[in-house]
């Protein structure tokens, strides 16, 4: 995968790792294929504005882009500042198009036309970096070098589109001009209308996700098919919370499966602190999981658990 996907995709991972609280309901958005199995959404906006990562992450990220000339540069010509700009980030993987080749969907603040106009530019002199061409209506631009290509699209003045194959560009652009109607599953739809769009962090996952993985252990296998759907949310604004819901296909298999959570649970608690435990950094993973719980309630399995502010503070602090 080149440069500018990891760049992309480094991003959402950041900010979903370190992830926000429930408000509205989300919104399910057009760009998204239709045979889209996760999505993981992150509120850039809220998570920069919490407390914590203004006191102990935004200045060390702002010096990391000021010791890259060239991009300062590029980001300068093209009057983009991803730190105020980037509103939020969301990342869609499909069941056709495999780990490494996500929808990134970019939604924040774009001077479209200035953009478009130095990327042609720069493609003119640079045809083995970068490529120009009009798919639907819309400048598409191919990345290279490196691994695999990579390719964007400017879907509006608000709107930024990556994607790792041209298909998936293409068809999120279709949908978002209404050649082509959106056929995201129903589930998933649903499951995204209960996401909290005020969360620093919403995932919203089908089990369809786990049907490449090699499951060489039965019981587990048989346990994910009890399932219909995973959710997520993290919240951090001083405290750290997460919760997890664990959707299942009726009450019985929930009641079923509720032992099973509990006793991966205690054994997590019980593991972690011998292969984690010398490495102090690493203690707030400690920490949180053993704050974990679990409830069970109709078809609906909730882990949750979190960090105070003290305990948010004390990790953020170790991170150089």
């Amino acid at each position: 995968m080149n440069r500018f996907m990891r760049s992309a995709l480094g991003l959402g991972a950041l900010a979903a790792a370190l992830t926000a609280a429930p408000v509205r309901a989300a919104d399910v958005d057009q760009h998204l294929p239709g045979d889209t199995n996760v999505v993981v959404s992150v509120n850039v906006k809220q998570l920069l504005d919490s407390p914590v990562i203004k006191k102990f992450a935004i200045g060390k990220v702002e010096d990391a882009l000021k010791t890259d000339a060239e991009t300062q540069k590029v980001l300068k010509e093209i009057g983009l500042d991803p730190l105020k700009d980037f509103a939020r980030v969301t990342v869609a993987l499909t069941s056709g198009a495999g780990p490494e080749k996500p929808l990134v969907i970019i939604r924040g603040k774009f001077d479209k036309a200035k953009i478009e106009a130095k990327a042609a530019e720069f493609a003119k002199s640079n045809a083995d970096k970068l490529k120009v061409s009009e798919e639907g209506g819309a400048k598409v631009f191919e990345i290279l070098g490196g691994g695999s290509p990579g390719f964007a699209s400017l879907a509006s003045d608000s709107t930024l589109l990556i994607a790792g194959t041209k298909a998936l560009l293409t068809e999120a652009i279709a949908q978002a001009k209404g050649d082509k109607k959106p056929t995201l599953s129903k589930d998933l739809s649903e499951l995204i209308g209960t996401a909290d769009d005020k969360a620093t962090l919403w995932a919203a996952v089908l089990p369809g996700v786990a049907d490449k993985m090699p499951l060489p252990d039965p019981n587990f296998k048989k346990s994910l098919e009890m399932l219909a759907a995973v959710s997520g949310l993290v919240s951090l604004t001083e405290d750290l919370k997460v919760e997890i819901g664990l959707v299942t296909k009726g009450d019985d298999a929930a009641k079923s499966m509720a032992p099973q959570v509990e006793q991966g649970l205690e054994q997590a608690k019980s593991v972690l602190p011998i292969f984690l435990g010398q490495q102090e950094e690493l203690k707030p993973v400690i920490d949180l999981v053993n704050s974990m719980k679990s409830s069970s309630k109709g078809k609906t399995i909730t882990i949750k658990g979190g960090l105070t502010k003290d305990e948010v503070e004390k990790a953020m602090s170790k991170i150089k």
